[in-house]
């Protein structure tokens, strides 16, 4: 019995690499994924504020507070364009 043990004791120590191999591979996929959202909503906030910025510019838009604001951006304004809603940040707000 303790022949047996010593036996698969060995056998399961021989995939310990590969998992810890694969473990390290998944937190990095992870991680990757999580930067890769936050630079994809970072980037779509600078995109929805440039084109909320020239629609004001060009004076297709109105400014409005919105109703519904959450608490954490109760300083932002909600812009109409063409029907649209966005968000602006508010001034002195950097996105970088």
């Amino acid at each position: 019995m303790r022949h047996y043990i010593k036996r698969l004791r060995k056998h399961y120590s021989q995939y310990e690499p590969t998992i810890t191999e694969l473990k390290r591979k998944y937190e990095m996929a992870m991680k990757e994924k999580m930067l890769m959202r936050l630079e994809r909503d970072r980037l779509l906030a600078k995109v929805e504020a440039f084109e909320s910025d020239a629609a004001l510019k060009a004076g297709r838009c109105t400014l409005k507070p919105e109703a519904h604001t959450p608490p954490l951006l109760s300083s932002t304004r909600a812009v109409v364009v063409t029907g649209i809603t966005r968000r602006i940040p508010p001034k002195g707000f950097s996105l970088s």
